[in-house]
């Protein structure tokens, strides 16, 4: 009788848990790029954070840790303050039951070896002590270089505009396989598959060396399965 009674504990107790977890999947999670992007030593980032009325009622919060993760590497991050200062908490905690919009700003160190990283939000819910791990949420990726490798040749910089950026890029000379590799990323950025494919073939045909930057640029994230970019940077 006693195992049975246990047992219908550890059963209720689940059930609950799974309900209680539930809750949290109507959180929305949107980062402002897709791709965050470097500027010089830092990448900044902002985070929109989306809670439901209600969710976080009876001294219920949300503690968040935003990361760039590569492999089993982590790189912590640093938050912006109201008086343009900086702070590093270990965790952002959100309280309070109103629904409502949650904008975080701030920004991860440079580093090379988190040029090809997954952007990722690491959360749990805690109530009266008791805490819960939810799943974590991939809301973006990192690193674009792109005004890194324009800078030499291109006076671009973070926050013009698209229309901008492509049109200092065409005024590159054409003897330059950067241009081509530049035009591949607008591209990319612009979901356009055919134009990605055309530009990088011509990057290629006047540096093949950039096949190998190509491999690990995250601007290209979403077309590294399509078979005609595999045989591109072969």
């Amino acid at each position: 009788m006693l195992i049975l009674f246990l047992g219908s504990l550890f059963l209720i107790s689940a059930c609950y848990q799974k309900r209680f977890l539930k809750h949290f999947d109507n959180v929305g999670m949107h980062s402002s790029q897709w791709i965050l992007e470097a500027r010089g030593d830092t990448v900044p980032f902002t985070l929109n954070i989306q809670l439901p009325k209600g969710l976080l009622r009876g001294g219920l919060q949300l503690s968040l840790t935003p990361y760039l993760k590569q492999d089993s590497l982590k790189t912590p991050f640093t938050l912006f303050t109201k008086d343009k200062g900086s702070s590093s908490p270990e965790s952002i905690i959100l309280t309070g039951p109103k629904a409502r919009t949650v904008s975080i700003e701030g920004y991860f160190m440079n580093f090379p070896q988190f040029k090809n990283s997954a952007f990722v939000i690491e959360w749990q819910a805690t109530n009266k002590g008791k805490v819960a791990p939810l799943p974590q949420r991939i809301v973006g990726y990192g690193i674009s270089q792109l005004f890194h490798d324009a800078a030499p040749i291109c006076t671009i910089k973070p926050g013009f505009n698209p229309a901008i950026i492509r049109e200092k890029i065409e005024a590159i000379p054409s003897d330059k396989a950067i241009k081509p590799y530049l035009l591949a990323i607008m591209s990319a950025r612009l979901y356009d598959a055919t134009s990605v494919q055309r530009y990088l073939e011509s990057a290629f045909a006047k540096d093949s060396l950039l096949k190998e930057k190509a491999k690990s640029d995250v601007e290209f994230i979403g077309y590294r399965k399509e078979s005609w970019f595999q045989t591109l940077i072969q």
